[in-house]
């Protein structure tokens, strides 16, 4: 089980800010693990980055989940000093009939009325039914 979320920050007027990865450390790990946060970065300078419960707070070795988790990628934009963010759901679901989709978790105003943070999550839900024809 994922141990993360992402928190989207929304301005006042409900345009997207940015992204957070937010690894909870109230998680429930198995017994001597805690939630931290990993990444990788390929050739083309795109990083990844997850939440997994681990007994290794620096955790080398440790690859991405196959199981059903969120991820913040972060791609450098041509001709902009400023890379572009995105979350994504990545890995499978172990129940035939489900598939990994991202979830609104919780929505909260900032309480300097400065905006909105949406914290999302990932999660096996049902496949939509396909109709039939």
């Amino acid at each position: 089980m994922s141990c993360g979320a992402i928190q989207e920050h929304l301005d006042t007027d409900g345009n997207h800010v940015t992204y957070v990865l937010f690894c909870d450390p109230k998680s429930t790990c198995a017994k001597g693990e805690k939630c931290y946060a990993r990444s990788s970065t390929d050739p083309h300078g795109v990083t990844r980055k997850w939440c997994i419960c681990s007994a290794n707070k620096d955790g080398p070795g440790e690859n991405e989940p196959q199981t059903c988790h969120i991820v913040l990628v972060t791609e450098p934009t041509k001709g902009s000093d400023k890379p572009t963010k995105r979350m994504e759901c990545a890995g499978s679901c172990t129940e035939d009939g489900k598939e990994c989709s991202k979830q609104p978790v919780e929505v909260a105003r900032e309480k300097s009325e400065s905006g909105t943070i949406v914290t999302w999550a990932c999660s096996c839900v049902d496949k939509p039914k396909e109709e039939k024809k």
